[in-house]
């Protein structure tokens, strides 16, 4: 059994349809503040780095597509989002300084990252924070956050709405500013704005459908996310020492009689939508890595710990089309890093810390007013300089994979092995050496069957061979099916083995066998080998002579007693003919039908009282076989 193990020094980008292999890789781009990573497809993903507006797109296998970096002397950071949408084009947010205040840049971007259109949005008597970015299912845009009077105390939450092509459609002010928050769009075509502790709902006019406040000691300021029942948003409380969970449904009513805390400390991440309905997130629990996944009533689904001795730290997690996981994060030195999990969210250097445990926390949720005052704000074009970069990729964890077939094997002749991977690793491509490309093939013939396999990246193949070899061995013949004539007995066997095992399924250890009752009958050679041939014989109970009777006289006077004239059998017939003739040689019936009868007319007329000679000729079955025909000649009286 020989083994070898090739790297290419190439690769290849396609799509795949298939459950991907995990790995986690570091770039050489720097960055001092989290990272957002989207999925663009079945191409890959893109990450934006905030702090140096750099937009990377890498495809599945993590290896660099292209990279673009944006520059604008007036950005103020600290304050900004970026997202991914519907189209596939993207859209960041930052905050610009223009005319003496703070105002909001919105720059849309198409899916190879260049500039569509880039403007800024407010009002001279108005510094902007803004948080969040949304989109809703038509394609209008979003910008929520909070807006502070230059000279007077008002701080309000804002609500702007802009079109596809990034015009203003309508701002609106909602008097619970001063308080960072974060946004979403709801399925139900409006938004939930939060401020603090302050849920806002509103229609997609941004008019206010209900408003509630959290009751506990606890503060943050995340979006909340969307369930199938409701809404749920985070906070921390203790200072930062635990972290805390809240659920509403969709009026705006408690759900859960307590808040869900999770023994984790520091502040809590952004929760995410999965695919399949639960909700997952990226803690950073102490120093390590931790994705957890739980149900819409917060139950926990799955966790997984990475390694943190790689340095690394996810701070932002995604999907692809098939429901793969992708974090991105920082490393220990500040360079951006992403890892593609499996679907238990692993990635080939995990740890297994306790499992994290979830307890309650007090709460209520109380309602509140919001009052809602409408304004207007400017936008203005922007210029937004772009540079293309190239980013460096380093492998930092990728499982190890073997393929292993076993060893050297036999096989009876007439029988089949099936030859596959013993080890349980899966690859995306299957090459045997028969020209077969599934991961199991079954083999009847002498050979070396060799099987090449690669990764689902094509870095580099695995090749294992097996030799099979055939057993020759000689088949069991107990002949053709056969008949048993009643109180009779049939010898069958096969006397052609004599270093073999005989062994039949009655028990018996004999070369033949004496058979006096019907049934089937099978025949085992056994070899020193362990080869194993067989054979069945059908034996069924026949007749093995046949007489057919004629009666010599009938009377077809209707009086239901002997009233025809036909032949009875005891065996089944192949052809049957009977020919009924007068006196004077003339046939006046005939039938090739044994269970037809002679009912005494002739041509609709009763035939006279006479004596009548018949023919018959008929061929029996006997012991499952045509006999000969057999011909018998007589007479029969007809009595009126």
């Amino acid at each position: 059994m020989k083994k070898y193990l090739v790297f290419y020094l190439f690769f290849l980008s396609i799509a795949y349809s298939w459950a991907q292999d995990p790995f986690i890789k570091s770039t050489d781009v720097k960055s001092g503040t989290p990272s957002r990573i989207y999925s663009t497809g079945n191409d890959g993903w893109a990450i934006f780095s905030y702090d140096s507006l750099k937009l990377s797109k890498f495809n599945n296998c993590g290896e660099f597509i292209w990279g673009k970096k944006y520059t604008n002397t007036q950005i103020i950071f600290g304050l900004n989002d970026f997202i991914r949408l519907n189209n596939g084009d993207f859209a960041m947010m930052n905050r610009i300084e223009k005319n003496g205040v703070d105002i909001t840049l919105v720059t849309r971007l198409d899916p190879n990252g260049n500039v569509i259109w880039n403007n800024s949005y407010g009002d001279s008597d108005f510094n902007h924070y803004s948080y969040s970015l949304l989109e809703d299912n038509s394609g209008n845009i979003f910008i929520y956050g909070n807006v502070s009077h230059i000279s007077t105390s008002p701080v309000y939450n804002v609500l702007i709405k802009l079109n596809a092509a990034g015009s203003v459609q309508w701002t609106k002010f909602y008097d619970h500013g001063g308080i960072w928050g974060g946004a979403i769009t709801t399925s139900d075509g409006g938004l939930l704005l939060r401020t603090g502790d302050v849920l806002i709902k509103t229609n997609a006019s941004g008019n206010v459908s209900w408003s509630v406040r959290i009751n506990s000691l606890s503060y943050y300021y995340l979006a909340p996310v969307e369930v199938s029942d409701g809404y749920i948003c985070s906070a921390y409380a203790d200072g930062g020492g635990e972290m805390l969970f809240f659920k509403i449904d969709k009026l705006g009513n408690q759900i859960w009689p307590d808040a869900k805390r999770i023994n984790m400390s520091g502040n809590p991440p952004a929760l995410r939508n999965h695919p399949n309905g639960n909700i997952a997130a990226v803690f950073r629990a102490g120093l390590t890595t931790k994705i957890i996944e739980l149900d819409k009533d917060f139950n926990l689904i799955k966790e997984n710990t990475i390694d943190n001795s790689l340095g690394m730290h996810g701070t932002s997690l995604n999907f692809l089309p098939d429901q793969t996981p992708i974090i991105g994060g920082l490393s220990n030195s500040g360079n951006l890093f992403f890892a593609r999990l499996d679907t238990d969210y692993k990635s080939g250097c995990d740890l297994s810390p306790p499992a994290s445990v979830i307890s309650p926390y007090l709460y209520t949720i109380i309602p509140e007013v919001t009052n809602l005052i409408s304004a207007n704000f400017s936008s203005f074009q922007e210029t937004m300089p772009m540079d293309s970069f190239i980013v460096n990729v380093n492998a930092e964890c990728s499982p190890a994979k073997f393929l292993e077939l076993g060893i050297d094997t036999t096989v009876c002749e007439g029988s089949s092995v099936t030859l596959e991977n013993k080890l349980p690793f899966t690859f995306k491509n299957y090459l045997w050496s028969t020209g077969d490309t599934l991961a199991t093939i079954s083999v009847n013939t002498p050979g070396n069957y060799i099987l090449t396999v690669t990764d689902d990246c094509n870095e580099f193949i695995l090749t294992d061979s097996i030799l099979v070899t055939v057993i020759n061995t000689f088949p069991v013949d107990l002949g053709s099916d056969d008949a048993l004539c009643e109180n009779d007995t049939l010898t069958i066997g096969d006397e052609n083995c004599t270093t073999c095992i005989h062994s039949w399924n009655t028990g018996d250890t004999t070369a033949t066998l004496f058979v006096d009752i019907p049934g089937t009958y099978i025949l085992n050679f056994i070899f020193d080998n362990g080869c194993v041939t067989s054979d069945t014989l059908q034996i069924s109970e026949s007749k093995c002579e046949c007489d057919l009777y004629l009666p010599n006289a009938f009377t077809p006077n209707s009086d239901l007693k002997n009233d025809y004239f036909r032949a009875y059998y005891y065996c089944d017939l192949a052809k049957f003919q009977l020919s009924i003739f007068n006196r004077w040689g003339q046939e006046i019936y005939s039938s090739k039908n044994v269970d037809a009868a002679w009912d005494g007319f002739y041509k609709s007329m009763e035939a006279k009282s006479d004596v009548y000679a018949y023919r018959v000729e008929y061929t029996p079955i006997l012991k499952g076989k045509t006999s000969k025909s057999i011909v018998k000649s007589g007479t029969v009286v007809l009595l009126r």
